[in-house]
């Protein structure tokens, strides 16, 4: 998760928190996902677009679901 949010490899993330506590790891886990929030709260445009974006997703899924029971239901 670390390696995820901070933009390093897992090497580097083992490297960085190898012989130190569990509580530092978690402290610098947690700046990371702060970081990130805030870049998500500030820009709302991106979070639309993701929405709307899984919203068109699931509705091109939905349509042939659809398509497909109606079909086998006989009711094109």
């Amino acid at each position: 998760m670390y390696s995820a949010l901070s933009g390093k490899t897992t090497d580097e993330v083992v490297e960085d928190f190898t012989g130190k506590e569990t509580v530092e790891l978690k402290d610098g886990l947690t700046q990371p996902i702060q970081e990130k929030i805030i870049e998500l709260e500030e820009d709302e445009g991106h979070i639309e677009q993701i929405l709307a974006d899984g919203a068109r997703r699931a509705h091109e899924r939905v349509s042939v679901t659809i398509r497909g029971a109606k079909e086998l239901l006989g009711l094109n």
